[in-house]
């Protein structure tokens, strides 16, 4: 009978350990240029025909995310100018705005139906990133402040993080047509 507890003991102290051993968190790295991107899935997607998606829905596109955040006066006015770029390039790419509500919670939402209406009106889809979903920060810190680009070629591999003055047609085209080979340090709109 004692034989018997004792390794029912260890049966159990072996399997808490397991579940303890695997219950932890793995570490997330920075991604650099050329990684594969995890298939992050957006719990919270605005103005879109569903109210999540992954970074897979959008593969074979180049997926431009452009971290925001609503205090932050040059994001917010650039949503025309992304706006443009989207019509411009309609199926080939899709910019994605991705709006930081970390500091005063609802303030992504509140700003866009603030603007309904007006000539403002942001439409594109947009991504609410709560503070709980911060793995886009630990993958993409953010070097340079808001706003951020984030550059995911069609197969899904990091091209580039920039600043919001990479994103003019000619560095988008050279992208979409380079691919991987563009050297992503080089931003020239000339």
């Amino acid at each position: 009978m004692q034989n018997i507890k004792r390794i029912c003991f260890i049966v159990t102290l072996l399997l808490v350990s397991s579940a303890i051993v695997h219950a932890q968190p793995k570490e997330v790295k920075p991604l650099k240029i050329g990684d594969k991107v995890p298939d992050i899935l957006f719990r919270q997607v605005l103005n879109y025909s569903s109210k999540t998606a992954r970074i897979s829905d959008f593969k074979g596109k180049l997926l431009i995310l452009d971290f925001w955040h609503s205090w932050c006066t040059v994001c917010v006015a650039q949503f025309p100018k992304l706006k443009t770029l989207q019509d411009q390039f309609k199926d080939k790419v899709v910019i994605l705005p991705v709006g930081f509500d970390f500091f005063e919670k609802g303030s992504i939402e509140k700003l866009l139906n603030k603007r309904k209406g007006t000539r403002l009106e942001i439409q594109m889809p947009t991504v609410v990133q709560k503070e709980h979903d911060s793995l886009l920060l630990r993958i993409f810190p953010v070097h340079r402040g808001f706003p951020q680009e984030i550059w995911i070629d069609k197969q899904g591999r990091l091209l580039a993080i920039t600043d919001h003055h990479a994103l003019t047609p000619t560095i988008i085209s050279r992208f979409r047509s380079a691919g991987t080979r563009l050297n992503p340090y080089f931003f020239s709109s000339s």
